[in-house]
């Protein structure tokens, strides 16, 4: 027997077979399943122990343990703890497409069963084809835990399946590109359970595009922690959280998972929801599209459809980035408490044709909290500008605090290229503050068009922001608009003009736009601070104290008066006050004749002062 102390226990003297290096592990006598279980069953029989899987043989040369079967750890045996150690280049080559260890646990509290594994290696054969085994398969079981594991090539690397306080720390998955699984719908790395750690791990996928293949997926559970730790590659996704991982019928409800450090890259989805998801944390996290791909969704938000916002609740994405998708860095499609702080989504879209966006908001979600993200168009000089910084064109009760979104756009046309783009009937309760929408950045020019542009939308407010040399408009409130409200805002330089404001149809109008306490102060060839571009079309449109519009820059006719005098021919639209005296002609407002001809007269939104022609006189408007 060896030397070990009694409570260590050597897999050679179970019967090792499989230690000359020559050995190809092709036949059965190369098959050390029974000695590692004889060595298992042994060790729980007698209290538990550590079980030594040694990396040199009896006759002192390396070799591997070649495994066809399935080593088994069962709490009805015995709940004692086992560690199964190696010395950090032991390895177990396995020889078919099954199941390494399972590890089965007890629904009984008393049956604590421990299980580690340290300091070794699992290796699939490559070679075998729609292997479906898991390499570590932890069920029901508490305190599994894996420290500087290295598995390669398992269908699944390792599952913790309604288990607690399990753990990672320190281990690789790693998948090459000899790898020829070719099943579908396989994950790395399936969780289930309460408390489980993953810690400082790396999975990388070098496999090719043959496997569908889910860096990690976490089912019903409650508070997984995944730790600065990376994903690499992985073709299906980066991280799904689905509730219907390994359940029937209605999906389980995973609570609390943290992610935190952690990167990840994938020519799909980082990360994706599906229902049950509840306080997800993302904190200082990084997301990529994988080199050479062009995803179309990096972060994917979503109930899969089933209609109820509160299926997915309280989502938070902390100092964390995103960049190089050709749609969406993060796309929130459904839920509601939705909280983006800080980070940054630049840089999404094609780098010759923009397209990309770098938050948006798409279906019915509410709730939604942006705060100080930076969604500005390239991450560096001409690279992956977006098309918009921000996207809504679904959604209710939104706020955007203090976001970056300038530079979208190089040389697009129409509503291509705006800082924060609204657009939707389903739109609803937007509060903008703090924004900055420039139309360039990083020194570029001509990059953007529109700081803010919104069609259909109601319920608006835009609150202390600045929206400066943009190539068209700083906002532009196209048809139909019910309700925005801009106040405290500068629109310096932009190249049309400040704000544009388009009337609706016969039957609906764009109603209900206050402009307050604002700068549209023009520069260089600054065309017009506010343009309307009919008389009809629009209700209850105010535009009050602000400089470059009213009160400061009144527009003086000294000839003769005559014809329509309004907020639409003069650039102005109401209320104004319209002084004339010094002439003969009658005035009319709004079709009514006053029978005098001189005096003030207010003009209301939409109402029109004519003058017939008279002699001489002189008029002004000035904004109330």
């Amino acid at each position: 027997m060896s030397t070990y102390p009694s409570s260590f226990y050597n897999v050679v003297d179970f019967g090792s077979k499989s230690w000359t290096a020559n050995n190809s592990g092709s036949t059965a006598a190369s098959d050390n399943t029974a000695c590692i279980q004889g060595a298992v069953t042994y060790a729980q029989s007698h209290g538990g122990g550590i079980i030594i899987l040694p990396d040199v043989g009896t006759d002192g040369t390396f070799g591997i343990f070649y495994v066809s079967g399935i080593v088994t750890i069962d709490a009805s045996v015995s709940s004692a703890s086992i560690l199964i150690m190696g010395t950090g280049t032991t390895i177990l080559k396995k020889i078919d497409g099954l199941d390494m260890f399972d590890i089965n646990g007890s629904t009984s509290e008393s049956d604590n069963l421990g299980v580690g594994f340290q300091d070794f290696a699992v290796i699939y054969d490559p070679s075998i084809t729609n292997a479906t085994g898991t390499a570590f398969n932890f069920n029901i079981a508490t305190n599994g835990r894996l420290f500087r594991i290295y598995i390669e090539n398992a269908p699944t690397a390792v599952t913790f399946e309604n288990t607690g306080q399990c753990s990672m720390l320190q281990c690789t998955v790693a998948y090459t590109s000899a790898y020829s699984n070719t099943s579908t719908s396989l994950s790395s790395l399936q969780i289930t359970g309460a408390q489980t750690w993953i810690d400082q791990c790396l999975f990388k996928y070098q496999g090719g595009t043959t496997v569908v293949q889910t860096a990690v997926t976490i089912g019903e559970s409650s508070y997984t922690h995944l730790i600065d730790s990376q994903f690499s590659d992985f073709p299906a996704a980066g991280i799904v959280l689905d509730g219907a991982l390994f359940k029937s019928g209605s999906p389980g409800t995973i609570k609390g998972p943290v992610f935190m450090g952690v990167r990840v890259s994938s020519p799909s989805y980082c990360v994706q929801t599906k229902p049950k998801v509840y306080d997800a944390a993302f904190i200082e996290c990084h997301f990529q599209a994988t080199d050479g791909t062009t995803p179309a969704t990096g972060l994917f938000i979503d109930n899969a459809g089933s209609g109820i916002n509160g299926d997915i609740d309280t989502i938070r994405f902390v100092s964390c980035n995103c960049k190089q998708y050709a749609s969406y860095g993060l796309q929130i499609n459904a839920g509601q408490n939705i909280q983006v702080t800080g980070g940054c989504y630049s840089g999404n879209g094609s780098a010759s044709t923009g397209g990309g966006v770098g938050i948006a908001i798409t279906g019915p979600a509410t709730e939604v909290q942006i705060v100080g993200a930076n969604c500005a168009g390239p991450t560096e000089t001409n690279s992956f500008t977006q098309q918009y910084g921000i996207s809504i064109t679904g959604g209710q009760d939104i706020q955007l605090i203090g976001v970056i979104c300038s530079g979208t756009g190089t040389s697009l046309t129409g509503n291509a290229g705006t800082g924060i783009y609204i657009n939707g009937t389903t739109v609803s309760d937007v509060r903008i503050t703090g924004a900055i929408c420039n139309g360039s950045l990083f020194g570029n020019t001509a990059e953007q068009r529109y700081g803010i542009y919104v069609k259909g939308a109601s319920g608006i407010v835009i609150d202390s922001s600045y929206f400066g040399g943009n190539t068209a408009w700083g906002i532009y409130l196209d048809a139909v608009v019910n309700g925005v409200t801009i106040s405290n805002c500068d629109f310096y330089a932009n190249a049309d003009g400040g704000i544009n404001i388009i009337p609706g149809g016969l039957t609906t109008s764009t109603k209900n736009i206050f402009v307050r306490d604002c700068n549209i102060v023009g520069a260089s060839s600054y065309a017009t601070a506010i343009q309307t571009t009919a008389s009809t079309g629009y209700s209850n449109v105010q535009i009050t104290n602000s400089a470059g519009y009213n009160d400061q820059k009144p527009h003086l006719a000294t000839s003769v008066p005559s014809g329509t005098f309004s907020g639409s021919t003069h650039n102005y639209y109401g209320p104004v006050v319209f002084y004339y005296w010094g002439g003969t002609g009658d005035v009319t407002i709004d079709g009514v004749a006053t029978t005098l001809t001189f005096g003030s007269f207010e003009l209301n939104p939409v109402e029109n002062a004519s003058i017939a022609s008279g002699g001489g006189g002189s008029f002004i408007m000035i904004g109330k």
